[in-house]
């Protein structure tokens, strides 16, 4: 009878321990996705169609940069560069922009929800710690910044 009772209780707490951990660690859907902490999401496209990606530099330095793994393009002060990631219907479609130069830069986002084009406008930190090297699409349309 112990042995019944004693095991029901381990299968009641180890069900009970488990079950809530997958349902919190679900990434959080809907208009409000904020929630306090370092990394939050800058802009929002639609993921179904191609994303349309400018990027300008307004650092006053020239910057390098390269859409995932493709050959590296330099956008020369004041320069501004155009291209289009395909539409992200899976997780191994990620867009993740490389923007990188030996400054400290910072992103500002802007978006024209019609043309589903994200605008990037790079500028120099006045903070290390604001310091920005990449542009991260993810898989629901979500811009950050790290």
């Amino acid at each position: 009878m112990k042995i019944r009772f004693l095991t029901a209780l381990v299968l009641l707490t180890s069900i009970s321990v488990t079950i809530p951990n997958a349902v919190f660690s679900q990434p959080k859907t809907g208009a409000n996705t904020f929630s306090t902490g370092f990394w939050q999401p800058q802009a929002q496209i639609d993921p179904k169609q191609p994303i349309k990606i400018t990027i300008l530099n307004q650092s006053g330095f020239p910057v390098n940069y390269s859409l995932g793994r493709s050959a590296a393009g330099n956008l020369p002060p004041n320069g501004t560069s155009s291209f289009t990631a395909g539409s992200i219907n899976q997780v191994q479609d990620i867009v993740n922009v490389n923007i990188y130069s030996p400054q400290i830069l910072a992103f500002d986002y802007s978006t024209d929800p019609q043309q589903n084009q994200l605008f990037v406008r790079i500028r120099l930190a006045t903070n290390p710690a604001d310091e920005d090297r990449s542009v991260y699409i993810d898989e629901t349309g979500r811009v950050y910044s790290f």
